[in-house]
């Protein structure tokens, strides 16, 4: 069974990167390039993640797009399909769309999909806070995925470039 990751090099996705390679799960990690904003910082970091396990491959995968770009998890899910993987895995931790700002990064939006597409969608991370993102990876001493949180579960705590950016795109949450 091939196996996929998207890994957009930010915490989340880093998350199950970690949780992956620990499990010795065989994979392939997927950056999209669909346009974002803040690309640079998260491919960079993406990049620099993968170049320490060197039996993950990453590729990118480009497609026309935007930063607030609607349903955006269905396109890449099916680029992944579409090169012969068997199951994906996401970064996701949203459970359903009431809470998701972008509507389709949430459990039941994506098995939807999983299932439209034929292809398995494996969301480890379902649940779980940014705090509990942050204590799983600080006892692994990982810094290699974008992160801007601060030790908060609420991204409007940041100050940073990237949230001052989504801010100005739209309400992100």
């Amino acid at each position: 069974m091939k196996k996929a990751l998207l890994l957009s090099g930010g915490f989340d996705s880093g998350v199950v990167f970690h949780q992956l390679v620990e499990s010795g799960i065989v994979f392939d990690a997927f950056f999209v390039d669909y346009n974002q904003s803040y690309k640079n910082k998260e491919q960079e970091k993406a990049k620099k993640l993968c170049s320490k396990h060197k039996t993950i491959n990453l590729f990118t995968i480009k497609i026309a797009g935007w930063d607030d770009m609607p349903g955006r998890n269905f396109h890449f899910i099916n680029q992944i399909q579409i090169r012969g993987y068997d199951e994906v895995y996401l970064g996701t931790r949203w459970i359903l769309p009431l809470f998701d700002s972008w509507g389709d990064a949430n459990w039941f939006t994506l098995k939807i999909y999983g299932h439209l597409l034929k292809i398995k969608v494996k969301l480890p991370i379902v649940g779980w806070t940014k705090r509990n993102c942050f204590q799983f990876l600080s006892t692994r001493n990982s810094t290699d995925f974008y992160n801007c949180y601060k030790n908060s579960d609420n991204w409007r705590d940041c100050d940073c470039s990237n949230c001052q950016e989504r801010q100005k795109l739209k309400n992100f949450i």
